[in-house]
């Protein structure tokens, strides 16, 4: 089910409503899995995958569609004829936690495409292509009985950055807000930056004989990694500028469990 603005765009001409009996976005889900215990603390998986969508809803005559969305609300009449598929292989190799560390490395290579209004293929926003994710942490007992612990943990992603439609320069030069006009003949063929995303966390907890506190501290985003939104024209310097924007985020909890 798409959100709730979708069935409720109205056309300005004939006041009627053309998606309010758009149907649901469908999918059929193939996977394989193999998993073999190297020992009793460390595992490896590998899991190859396909996906086949039907019934996305698109619009018609354009590379639109709704699994792409990324707009606040939708203004656009959709059908339900637009296909997609997506296919890849990830790699797990994973410690439990013993003698108090633990350790994930995982690898995904993957392939995002879909058919829209326009009959033509294209790679999703999200078809980045590959991602990497290492996670490793480290738990010491702490206090005289050894009852309250001590955790440490860093986590590491590098990925292919998402897909993006190219702007048309002479279009939005030519608009007279100089809004940023896209050239729909070819979206999602420009890819953003590789991202490279870190993570750290800390925390204590005390435990007692019917409750726990525990104290923690996230640090997200450690290496300042941007993230792109697309294209604005700066008039005072006369030129389209890429939509950046960089949040790292420090979070700082408290909890009290019964």
């Amino acid at each position: 089910m798409e959100k709730m603005d979708v069935y409720f765009v109205r056309d300005a001409q004939t006041g009627s409503n053309p998606n309010r009996k758009l149907g649901f976005t469908q999918a059929h889900h193939l996977m394989f899995t193999y998993a073999y215990r190297i020992s009793d603390h460390l595992h490896l998986r590998l899991e190859p995958y396909y996906q086949h969508l039907f019934d996305i809803p698109v619009e018609q005559g354009t590379s639109f569609a709704v699994i792409n969305r990324t707009e606040f609300y939708v203004e656009t009449p959709l059908i339900n004829s637009g296909i997609g598929r997506n296919y890849g292989i990830d790699l797990t190799l994973g410690k439990y936690l013993s003698r108090g560390f633990y350790y994930m490395a995982t690898a995904s290579l993957m392939d995002s495409r879909y058919k829209g209004g326009d009959k033509l293929w294209h790679s999703t926003r999200y078809n980045r292509g590959y991602l990497f994710n290492g996670l490793v942490g480290k738990e010491w007992p702490m206090g005289k009985a050894r009852k309250n612990s001590l955790n440490v943990n860093v986590k590491f992603t590098y990925q292919g950055g998402e897909r993006y439609t190219p702007y048309d320069e002479q279009a939005t030069l030519a608009h007279p807000d100089k809004e940023v006009q896209y050239d729909d003949s070819r979206a999602f063929t420009r890819q953003y930056p590789d991202m490279l995303i870190s993570h750290f966390s800390a925390g204590y907890r005390i435990n007692r004989s019917k409750t726990s506190h525990e104290f923690s501290v996230m640090l997200l985003n450690l290496t300042r990694t941007p993230e792109y939104h697309g294209y604005h024209y700066n008039i005072q310097q006369n030129r389209i500028e890429r939509n950046a924007t960089t949040s790292p985020i420090t979070n700082i909890s408290y909890k009290i469990h019964f």
